[in-house]
């Protein structure tokens, strides 16, 4: 190999140090605030490093993201999903011109039935309870109120 090559080869190798890939095939990073939502709502963020890209954001019951739907197409950073059912989801995303984030995943599992039936009863005692302080405080302010004329 002659010097010449050599030298464009050390070059073109330099340059390629230097400046990096192209940002065309970054990915944008996907996150959740939770791996497990209790109520069927939770926040999708990403990151990325061009400030104007739209987005492609995909939602699929299975890890190879056979029959996947896309839920968001657009500019923004972030999406709220409310409403879910009890079941893993898998998450993607990717910006105009890049490759697909890592992929996410997020159980929904919801309170049992008997749960949500025993907090709704531990409110009711509550407010039944304060419901009665306020009444009886207020029948004693007045009966006293009545001995004082």
């Amino acid at each position: 190999m002659s010097i010449s090559k050599t030298l464009f080869i050390f070059l073109m190798f330099l340059l390629m140090v230097l400046v990096g890939p192209a940002q065309s095939l970054a990915q944008p990073v996907l996150t959740s605030g939770t791996e497990t939502s209790r109520t069927g709502h939770f926040q999708l963020e990403w990151e990325y490093s061009e400030a104007d890209a739209k987005f492609v954001l995909q939602q699929a019951d299975n890890p190879a993201f056979r029959n996947a739907i896309t839920i968001y197409q657009g500019p923004d950073r972030a999406r709220t999903l409310s409403g879910q059912l009890n079941g893993t989801y898998y998450f993607r995303i990717r910006a105009e011109g890049s490759h697909w984030s890592e992929p996410i995943v997020v159980k929904v599992e919801h309170y049992e039935l008997s749960t949500a039936f025993m907090f709704l009863g531990m409110g009711a005692l509550v407010f039944l309870a304060t419901a009665s302080l306020v009444i009886r405080g207020h029948l004693k302010y007045r009966n006293s109120q009545g001995e004082n004329e």
